[in-house]
């Protein structure tokens, strides 16, 4: 399981995501940096254990990737692991379950780093949070380092033990701000970059002043401008802008169900099929397309992509997304299969960033 866990990890940081950093998320991202450097260098002298938390949007995934990425320079194959922390400690609790565990706490001392996402899924599991607390006791004794990453702050997590509140607490923890006016207008030019889309720096702090929400809804307004300048054949100026804001450009909006059934109907399978447990081979494969494809196509979140498909959490749809994009190259076949299935719908709507 441990190999499965770490395929996933090199998969869902295959990807080269820029990170912008702000005033708001300075702090936060320094605090993270701290597993860049070995353990025990200067720079890292001090609690093994960091915390990055804040509200849904905010850029912690992106960020912790980032950082991931730049570790990973320094580390041999396999010393780091990044994993969703209930499918973590899961599997420890089946480990500990079939009399194994001693043989997981060994493999895991072959970690330096550790980075678990999705912290806030282990409220209310007592038993899930016990396996948590021996990992971090063991990553202590062999030098590692541990970057948790959480919605909320350590204490404000229903039914985390005492123990776990007080180790977070031990270390380091950063509250990843809000972006305000100035960084919101930073973000989006770099979005805008991103996507090849031409903004100037009046488009984008009209933009930010008048969508003062997170930096995912960010992303995808910059998606839906991307598409509005596409079908006229213009850049991202001014006047698109506050047409967009107003409401003039909307196009009609492409659903998760409409992909998935596009996808179901190109694969042979069934909706609920690709909403199932199921890890057969035959589902796995158009169940990541769909989830692909609704990333691409839809101005859904990972999470609200997750939910449709049975559940699942962000970060699976993240590692799904990444693995089917490290395959691609190398599968001509396929990528004419979701080709076809984008030419279903209207032109303007494909985007493949």
């Amino acid at each position: 399981m441990l190999a499965a866990l770490l395929a996933r990890s090199q998969s869902a940081l295959a990807s080269q995501e820029p990170f912008l950093v702000l005033p708001e998320n300075h702090f936060a991202y320094t605090a993270a940096m701290r597993i860049v450097e070995p353990m025990g260098s200067m720079a890292v002298q001090g609690p093994r254990i960091t915390l990055v938390y804040g509200p849904k949007g905010g850029g912690k995934t992106h960020l912790v990737r980032h950082v991931a990425r730049e570790t990973l320079k320094r580390l041999a194959r396999g010393k780091l692991l990044l994993a969703n922390a209930h499918e973590f400690c899961q599997w420890l609790l089946e480990a500990h379950d079939q009399k194994a565990v001693v043989e997981a706490h060994e493999k895991l001392r072959s970690l330096e780093v550790l980075i678990l996402d999705g912290f806030d899924e282990l409220q209310d599991r007592a038993d899930l949070q016990q396996q948590l607390l021996c990992v971090i006791d063991l990553m202590a004794d062999a030098g590692g380092h541990i970057l948790i990453v959480s919605e909320k702050a350590p204490g404000e997590l229903r039914g985390l033990s005492t123990r776990l509140v007080n180790r977070c607490h031990g270390g380091l923890c950063a509250l990843l701000k809000w972006p305000g006016t100035d960084s919101r207008k930073q973000l989006a030019l770099h979005f805008a970059h991103q996507k090849h889309l031409p903004m100037s720096e009046a488009a984008a702090l009209e933009l930010a002043e008048n969508l003062a929400g997170s930096p995912a809804q960010l992303i995808i307004a910059i998606q839906q401008i991307e598409l509005m300048a596409r079908r006229e054949h213009s850049t991202a100026d001014l006047s698109l802008i506050k047409r967009y804001l107003q409401g003039e450009l909307l196009v009609p909006t492409i659903t998760i169900d409409q992909v998935a059934l596009q996808v179901a109907e190109e694969f042979g399978v069934t909706i609920e099929a690709l909403k199932s447990k199921s890890r057969h081979q035959s589902v796995v494969l158009p169940r990541h397309c769909a989830m692909l494809l609704a990333r691409q196509m839809t101005a859904a979140t990972l999470e609200e992509i997750g939910r449709f498909f049975g559940d699942r959490n962000h970060t699976t749809v993240s590692h799904g997304c990444a693995k089917l994009e490290e395959l691609l190259p190398g599968a001509p076949t396929l990528r004419q299969v979701l080709q076809k299935i984008r030419g279903r719908f209207p032109a303007s709507h494909s985007r493949t960033g």
